[in-house]
Formats: C-alpha cells, structure tokens, sequence
C-alpha cells in the first residue's frame, strides 16, 4: 500500500502517502509521510485551519529542545539536590533528596512543563486567529 485515504469527518477525504521500512527479521514499521515537508512520520496532526501536518511543521519541540543543556540540567539539579547557593556550614554539599520527594519534584516538574507547553500553544492559537 503506498497511500491511505483520510476521513476529515466533515465529509472531505485526504490521501496520506505511506512509507514502509521492512527489517531482515521479516518484521516492518509503516510511516506517514507528512503533505508539508516530505518526511517520514509515525503521527501527523490536524491543524485548526484544517492541513495534516507532522510536528515539525506543526512547530512543536520536543521539552529536551525547548533549553540548552547547561540551562536545564542547572534546573533539575536546582530542583532535586536544592540550590548550589544553599550549602551547609563547612562546604559540604546538601544531602540528597530521598526518592519520594524526588518523584514529587520530578511530577511536579512535569506538570510545570506541560502547563507552559499548554500557555504557548494558546498563544500561537491567538497569534493565528489575529492573522486571519
């Protein structure tokens, strides 16, 4: 199959080319192939103004590309071992934290990241319905 017909729902129909990479163990991953850009993808999306897109042309990051890597690992160290500001008497470092409340700090850092994931995708929703 090199093509799949997509219901829309409001009664259109778009064909979606497809990819298909076979292994020598005789298994295989199909991929969709994005209508922007070309590339082989294993999820697209539907935009508001109706295009199939993947979510590089959609725009989205992935949370590792959101910072650079000093930035972060500066922020979840902050976070789970508490700030280099916050040393004990003697220069001794914090002692760590104890993995229950490191599974808090770590949902809860995750809640903080999807909630401004969230607050930018409103904006760009906003900045679009202003351009139209």
């Amino acid at each position: 199959m090199t093509a799949i017909a997509v219901n829309m729902g409001d009664g259109r129909e778009r064909k979606v080319a497809l990819s298909h990479t076979q292994f020598p163990n005789g298994g295989g991953w199909s991929f969709f192939i994005c209508p922007q850009c070309g590339m082989r993808t294993r999820k697209l999306r539907l935009t508001e103004d109706g295009r199939l897109v993947c979510r590089r042309c959609d725009g989205l990051l992935y949370r590792c590309q959101q910072h650079d890597k000093e930035t972060r690992i500066a922020h979840l160290r902050a976070l789970l071992y508490g700030s280099p500001a916050r040393l004990k008497r003697g220069g001794q470092k914090p002692r760590r934290v104890p993995m229950d409340r490191r599974r808090a700090l770590e949902s809860a850092l995750r809640r903080l990241l999807i909630r401004q994931r969230q607050e930018r995708l409103e904006r760009i929703k906003s900045l679009r319905r202003a351009m139209t």
